[in-house]
């Protein structure tokens, strides 16, 4: 038996890169791996690769910028699988804007993808699961001192 039989892992960007490993990781130690990507076609490769490995793999073309689409992921994974265990949020985008001159589509672009896009829409159906794990992805630039530009970077998803 492996470490995640029975458990549903949601990986947004899982269609490449390091989303893409994750997904193959998330499947050899047994979990249902539920690929929320805009890309279907590298989505749909990343599918092949968790089937090639015995793995349980079910595609969701999903932009994480979009309420509406977050939201429409979330139930069909219920629907599909049963719910949602975790989240590997995977996805994000930085903006090199000084912070005095971002835009507000500028800043929500980067709220909607790195923040809405991720555990808060998946937070309730983890708690009808009674409980859940949430891996937020980062890179070295959100450490390193900046100028005052919008906190934090997030993944590029293997780019």
């Amino acid at each position: 038996m492996a470490r995640l039989d029975g458990k549903v892992i949601v990986v947004k960007g899982g269609g490449q890169g390091f989303g893409r490993a994750y997904c193959l990781g998330l499947a050899v130690e047994g979990a249902t791996v539920a690929i929320a990507e805009m890309a279907e076609e590298s989505a749909l490769e990343t599918q092949v690769a968790v089937l090639e490995l015995r793995g349980h793999a079910v595609v969701y073309h999903t932009d994480v910028r979009d309420e509406t689409s977050v939201l429409a992921m979330r139930d069909a994974v219920e629907r599909d699988v049963g719910g949602i265990d975790g989240l590997i949020n995977n996805t994000g985008i930085l903006s090199r804007i000084p912070m005095a001159e971002t835009t507000k589509e500028v800043w929500d672009g980067v709220f909607d993808t790195n923040v809405w896009g991720g555990a808060r829409a998946v937070v309730p159906s983890m708690s009808r699961r009674r409980g859940g794990s949430i891996v937020e992805m980062g890179e070295v630039p959100c450490f390193c001192a900046q100028r005052p530009t919008i906190p934090c970077t997030w993944p590029p998803k293997g780019r």
